[in-house]
């Protein structure tokens, strides 16, 4: 699979925030980054990702988009956030996430699934 070098460059940035920095920037409209990325990393995995991560990752897209709306953020983060959890449930296997860029997904939705804990 491949990802664009600057996308993966911003999502290893945002997997080393701590939970405190998360949150601060998922209570900021313009620090929805988490989610922006979340979504796109999704939809870039083209076949989704396997039903239990699909579960996981869909509860805290669901959480994100409420913190999201919650602060006026706009429309079509919201829509892309829907398209993303859709794509979510076709299936790669575990292939994926023993990859690079699947470890990194997991370590965002890992901080995601942290913020919304607290």
């Amino acid at each position: 699979m491949l990802v664009e070098p600057e996308l993966l460059k911003q999502v290893v940035e945002l997997s080393s925030l701590s939970p405190s920095e998360s949150k601060r920037s998922i209570q900021e409209v313009k620090g929805l980054v988490v989610c922006e990325k979340i979504a796109s990393l999704t939809v870039l995995t083209k076949g989704g990702l396997d039903k239990e991560f699909a579960r996981v990752n869909e509860s805290v897209l669901l959480e994100l988009r409420r913190k999201a709306l919650d602060l006026g953020a706009n429309l079509v983060l919201s829509v892309h956030l829907e398209h993303s959890m859709a794509q979510a449930h076709a299936g790669l296997g575990d292939a994926f996430f023993k990859s690079d860029t699947g470890s990194l997904l997991l370590s965002v939705i890992a901080r995601g699934e942290a913020v919304v804990a607290e």
